[in-house]
């Protein structure tokens, strides 16, 4: 054969390596610092216990073998979910290359690799990679069953098929290990019948699959009606049934596969060439519809009685948006129209991004509230930006569907997928991460302390070895209460009681060292010299008058309880003055003159010449309610909120009160006080 014969295999093989390469890269840089290191990973680890029901031990087992034994080597730990996702891609690649040929199979993968969920589920321990590459080989393996060419292919289906049911069965259930996959290959049979290469086969996988998928449904719903906690069956049940919600489903098939999930409603649209089409690409678009279809229907219910799950699908649709893109190359009359209704798509998912910034990361299979400091919207648009590209180029450029152009497609589709995937596993997840991740917690205990020097955690819900569990809170105060330096890892919602106690054994608040995490945050008894407080509560609450005074003075009594000292107003446009579509700060000092046994809220109502500007809020940002409040304390409450810029100029009254539910903290002994709210003052919108 000469070199020029060869040039078919060389493409069809660099069709599925250079998705690997990419994966392979993307996988392992910084795979040590990926940022979801929790540490009762590393007690499971070491510990050698399951976390869960199913396919986690095994996961667990590859991850301690990976580790070393000892359970502290993060890269190590993860190098075996790293090598089952790049396996993943790899079933992936050649189940589509033998079933669609290798446009659609460099597509289908390269789509797959720049996906968050691929990421998220390859790059940490507490991923479901078995149940990923599990799920692929079922999919795949019943997909060359059904429509394959060749002894090779029907073999390594057959492998496929069986590895991936067992895989995805021990992993994911019954329903969504089985019922699935086999119900999307019956239901791509029944429609595109020719595209099967013998009608005996097809009659034979038609049984099979009809066959799997209502075994696997019934012996799901046997084990949900009877309520039985059997892995292999339901992969465990929640302790409390939650709701149907079919929203967060769509969310996790649109945010963790974004963007390229913005292709997929194209996929349910009839293409120009549908009656042309030839019969094994029309199997495998019903094949895409029907996987995502009934995939996700069955989520839905799955995760009503399974609670928070991933959703993958990773064949059906990683196909149908390779399907898309291809159709896209194509000229017809629908092209530009579809590149339209992508890039549409795209943008409101942005804007949804931007409002929701954990909602990408939904394809991790659990809430995660993203902290208010944390914006990504533009760095998610920048890395987004190939993709728009790679749409456009494929909806807009005239031309015939030559080879250059499609290889400009396939240049644009890797670049997107680099770009994409880079920026979720090195930029996006790091930096949430510092927030909901007691990581860099544990990490600056490393930094700040010295031998001898012990570490306790109050509450066991994170353990940590090596560290003494504090259950109750005058533990936790007597801890900290130690001459000698210890530290100590306290939930955030824990700090307002603790200081406040703290405060009142010790007249001074608690030391806080690291406070970026949502999760925990990092107190010691003794601090060293240079070391600084960053109490959220230090810097707005004292026993003693601020050094500096209002600029506006107020003095309102309410109920006895707490007396308003005074206030001032801070905008981009001067002092006591606002300015359309800028931030502005309100802050507002008070002392506690009585016990308050509620936790009460601000609200602010800035009326005038437009509009009402509501400025609701709770107290120091959450931080300190009022119910833990002393008497003597003086308090600093700042709020920042922004002028609509269509707000009209003018002058306008800031009034002010607390309350609870329905009920107000009343106002003593002001005139000019209506519904237990009293006027500030007077302030222009310039």
């Amino acid at each position: 054969m000469t070199p020029l014969d060869n040039r078919p295999r060389i493409a069809a093989a660099a069709s599925v390596l250079a998705p690997l390469v990419i994966a392979a890269l993307l996988l392992s840089v910084g795979l040590g610092e990926f940022g979801l290191w929790e540490p009762h990973e590393t007690a499971r680890l070491q510990a050698g216990k399951a976390a869960g029901p199913g396919m986690p031990s095994i996961g667990d087992a590859l991850a301690r073998l990976g580790a070393g034994w000892d359970g502290h080597e993060e890269s190590g730990a993860r190098l075996p979910s790293a090598a089952l996702a790049l396996l993943a891609v790899a079933v992936l690649g050649l189940a589509a290359l033998s079933l669609a040929g290798r446009r659609v199979a460099f597509l289908a993968a390269i789509t797959f690799v720049g996906a968050p969920l691929f990421l998220l589920h390859g790059r940490q321990v507490t991923g479901a990679a078995p149940l990923l590459l599990g799920e692929t080989l079922a999919f795949a393996g019943l997909a060359l069953l059904a429509f394959g060419d060749g002894r090779r292919a029907i073999a390594a289906g057959a492998i496929a098929a069986l590895v991936g049911l067992f895989v995805a069965t021990w992993c994911g259930g019954t329903l969504m290990g089985v019922a699935v996959p086999a119900a999307t290959i019956f239901v791509a049979l029944a429609g595109a019948g020719d595209a099967s290469p013998s009608a005996a086969r097809r009659r034979a996988m038609l049984i099979a699959t009809v066959a799997l998928s209502a075994a696997g449904a019934a012996a799901f719903a046997f084990a949900v009606a009877r309520g039985w906690d059997a892995p292999l069956l339901t992969a465990g049940l929640a302790a409390k049934p939650a709701s149907i919600d079919c929203a967060a489903t769509v969310g996790q098939l649109a945010y963790g596969w974004f963007p390229w999930s913005a292709l997929l409603p194209l996929l349910f649209l009839p293409t120009d060439d549908a009656a042309e089409e030839d019969p094994r690409r029309r199997a495998i678009r019903i094949l895409a519809v029907a996987g995502i279809a009934i995939g996700a229907t069955a989520q839905i219910f799955f995760r009503s009685r399974h609670g928070s799950a991933p959703l993958f699908l990773v064949v059906p649709v990683a196909l149908g948006a390779a399907l898309v893109l291809e159709d896209l190359e194509r000229t017809g009359s629908r092209r530009r129209f579809a590149a339209v209704v992508v890039l549409a798509a795209v943008g409101v998912m942005l804007r949804d991004f931007a409002q929701e910034p954990a909602a990408i990361l939904s394809g991790y299979g659990f809430a995660l509230k993203a902290p208010e400091p944390f914006k990504p919207a533009v760095h998610a648009a920048i890395a987004a930006a190939p993709f728009v590209l790679l749409v456009a180029a494929a909806g807009f450029l005239r031309g015939a569907d030559t080879g250059l152009r499609g290889a400009r497609v396939r240049l644009l589709a890797t670049v997107a997928a680099a770009a994409f995937g880079g920026y979720v596993a090195l930029n996006m997840v790091p930096s949430l991460s510092v927030h909901f991740s007691p990581k860099h917690v544990l990490e600056s205990y490393d930094r700040f302390a010295k031998k001898g020097e012990p570490l306790a955690v109050y509450g066991s819900s994170t353990p940590v070895p090596g560290a003494e569990v504090l259950s109750r809170a005058d533990e936790l105060l007597a801890w900290l209460s130690r001459p000698a330096r210890v530290f100590a890892l306290v939930p955030p919602q824990e700090l307002p009681r603790l200081d406040s106690e703290y405060r009142a054994a010790r007249g001074e608040h608690v030391f806080v060292l690291d406070a970026s995490s949502s999760r925990l945050l990092l107190a010691t008894s003794l601090p060293a010299a240079k070391e600084r407080n960053v109490n959220p509560i230090a810097e707005h609450v004292r026993s003693e008058p601020f050094p500096t005074a209002p600029r506006n003075v107020r003095e309102v009594d309410f109920e006895g309880k707490l007396r308003l000292l005074g206030w001032e107003v801070a905008s981009k446009a001067g002092k006591d003055a606002l300015q359309q579509g800028a931030d502005f700060t309100l802050t507002t000092y008070w002392r506690c003159t009585a016990a308050i046994p509620q936790s009460y809220s601000f609200f602010v109502h800035i009326d005038g010449a437009g509009p009402r500007i509501n400025g609701d809020h709770t107290p120091v940002g959450g931080a300190y309610p009022t119910q833990y409040w002393k008497e003597g304390d003086y308090i600093r409450d700042v709020f920042k909120g922004q002028i609509p810029g269509y707000q009209k100029k003018g002058s306008y009254t800031i009034r002010m009160g607390l309350f609870h539910g329905d009920t107000r903290l009343k106002v003593i002994g002001d005139p000019t006080a209506a519904e237990s709210s009293v006027p500030l003052g007077k302030i222009r919108l310039e």
